[in-house]
């Protein structure tokens, strides 16, 4: 999906509460200021970082670490599924130190191997429905395994992964809301999409986020970028 149709009048962006995940940025990948800059331009609401690949994730703790002002209201990590190297234990902390500075870190089930290792991110881990090409995880009962295991993570239903399993979406609508202990998604997403929480501020389980959000909202210069702090 390009940025035009993003921001025509009547698209998408229209419609709170939407962002977009900075999976597709190739371009800019690892420039993790220009990447949340280009997701500010979309929608000043929601933003997924994605750190696709493990080496991705010590620049995205340094980009942390200067304490950027961030102006979005939900924000979540995409955790790596390319490239594991490092044990799964080492992963999990690293996660874990990440999820201070956002609601939710999303992971693929398939990438796990040890549920124990993800424990320590507790409510703020979301798992994610896979597509076609995976043997795992596309379904209600593939996607069971992984929640019975990990009873307090969240899901993130994936409209374009549900849609290559099944392109009538019957699996889909089966999906949503039937997760064990995740009565509905947290997030969805589609083509490059986040549809963060309606409301950040609503804390209930099985709501879409539950969280508030502890980010500020960061002032705007002239030239309609946020101002890294």
């Amino acid at each position: 999906m390009s940025t035009t149709t993003l921001a025509a009048p009547g698209s998408v962006l229209a419609h709170h509460p939407l962002g977009v995940s900075t999976g597709y940025m190739a371009y800019s990948r690892g420039d993790w200021p220009q990447q949340v800059r280009q997701a500010w331009d979309m929608s000043p609401f929601a933003v997924e970082l994605s750190a696709l690949s493990e080496g991705e994730l010590d620049g995205l703790a340094r980009y942390f670490d200067r304490a950027p002002r961030l102006p979005f209201r939900y924000l979540s990590i995409r955790g790596p599924s390319k490239a594991l190297s490092m044990p799964e234990a080492e992963l999990g902390s690293v996660l874990a130190r990440l999820a201070d500075r956002a609601q939710a870190i999303v992971l693929h089930p398939d990438t796990i191997e040890d549920p124990d290792n993800f424990r320590v991110l507790g409510r703020k881990l979301v798992l994610e429905n896979m597509d076609a090409r995976k043997d795992a995880a596309r379904t209600v009962p593939e996607l069971e395994p992984w929640f019975s295991a990990l009873p307090q993570a969240g899901f993130c239903f994936d409209i374009a992964h549900a849609a290559s399993v099944d392109p009538s979406m019957g699996v889909g609508q089966r999906t949503v809301g039937r997760v064990p202990g995740s009565p509905a998604p947290r997030t969805r997403e589609f083509d490059g999409v986040v549809a963060g929480p309606r409301s950040p501020r609503r804390e209930r389980r099985g709501a879409v986020h539950a969280a508030p959000s502890p980010l500020p909202r960061c002032p705007v210069d002239p030239r309609g970028a946020p101002r890294q702090g």
